[in-house]
């Protein structure tokens, strides 16, 4: 295999691995952000692995973007079976850039495998603030380090975790401003396909998992209601826990006034409908739902565990998990109160102004992300 950084010339061929799954999520998303805008315009070409999660539509998607997917075994479940079919493939591919996608030392895997076949280029790119491996991540932390050539992360908080004092480059979760701006016809289409025409709609995006602590919202939500009888509840994405919230809600008696509705492609639509979000999440790197949900010009209540630098249009309200929920209950009655009286069109122009400005237009940080990969315009 040729060295990249040997030889001088551009990386042309890209491996990108999900470390957490080719599963729907922020980091699953964000990828096919990127390689939508860069993957197809011909200057490089890209395999995407798939490994513990095969969600048959996001390889469709990636494939659709003009990636190569390729199926390995799982990384929890078979990490060595794992290391040895990555190696084949980076050998066999002769690629010039690994780009790796995750959130602890147990990147070391890509990296030696990387290394050993002769990747020039080997990116270790941060996606969260901690990690459910310790003890692994204490270990291979080191062996990951030395053996990294460039240092991405998706926030500032993201990259000192991962990263430490060594240096390195955020790059933005950018999206795609025009598609999440806001959309009067969308908001009543779903209104209309919900019965929730004159109701405010409380929202929220993301996997059910503990981290994102969907049953604080359910007990928020009841606390809401004694105030305004009148709420609705919005809850997109699906995962593990999700049986458990929606029992949660049957037993509590919110099931009437909680709409779940699984994973779904078009989220744009559903923001739209949505007149404040809530994300109490127990830790986070840097959410790219938050900032889809900014630019569509959404107020945004959500814990102080996520970093401040998410709030670029000033909706953003941070709020400690450890204050009593009917607190944080009127300060979404307060949030919603607030929306009813806006103009929500020239919200989402300025935020989407104000998110571009940042750094977060999705166009503007392909164009980074080529430059990084050793791939000029």
């Amino acid at each position: 295999m040729r060295d990249a950084k040997v030889s001088g010339r551009a990386p042309d061929r890209v491996i990108v691995v999900n470390t957490g799954g080719m599963a729907p999520g922020g980091i699953t998303y964000n990828m096919l952000n990127y390689l939508t805008e860069i993957a197809v315009d011909g200057r490089m070409a890209v395999t995407v692995v798939a490994t513990i999660f095969y969600d048959e539509y996001m390889i469709a998607m990636f494939r659709k973007a003009g990636c190569e997917v390729v199926c390995l075994p799982d990384r929890n479940a078979r990490p060595l079976k794992y290391f040895f079919e990555l190696c084949r493939l980076l050998n066999r591919g002769r690629f010039d850039a690994i780009h790796v996608h995750g959130s602890s030392g147990m990147m070391a895997l890509e990296m030696l495998a990387a290394k050993l076949a002769g990747v020039g280029i080997r990116i270790a790119h941060s996606h969260n603030t901690s990690t459910n491996h310790p003890s692994l991540h204490r270990v291979l932390l080191p062996v990951m380090q030395s053996l990294t050539t460039k240092r991405l992360a998706c926030g500032k908080l993201a990259g000192e975790w991962l990263h430490g004092r060594r240096e390195f480059e955020v790059l933005n979760n950018g999206v795609d401003l025009a598609r999440f701006a806001f959309d009067e016809t969308n908001r009543n289409t779903v209104k209309e396909e919900s019965g929730w025409g004159t109701n405010p709609i409380v929202g929220h995006v993301g996997t059910f998992t503990d981290v994102k602590n969907q049953e604080f919202i359910i007990d928020v939500f009841a606390e809401l209601l004694k105030r305004d009888d009148s709420c609705r509840l919005l809850l997109l994405g699906d995962g593990p826990l999700r049986e458990r919230i929606e029992r949660k809600c049957i037993e509590t008696g919110l099931r009437d006034k909680v709409r779940f509705t699984g994973t779904v492609n078009d989220t744009e639509k559903y923001l739209s409908a949505m007149d404040a979000v809530i994300m109490p999440s127990l830790h986070e790197g840097l959410p790219l739902t938050l900032v889809e949900e900014q630019a569509n010009g959404l107020s945004c209540l959500i814990s102080d565990t996520i970093t401040e630098e998410i709030d670029m249009t000033g909706n953003v309200v941070f709020m400690s998990l450890k204050e009593d929920k009917g607190v944080w209950a009127e300060k979404l009655n307060d949030l919603l109160e607030r929306a009813g009286s806006c103009d929500r069109a020239a919200k989402s122009e300025k935020a989407c102004a104000d998110v571009g400005s940042n750094r977060y237009d999705i166009r503007k940080e392909a164009e980074r992300l080529l430059a990084i990969y050793g791939i000029e315009k």
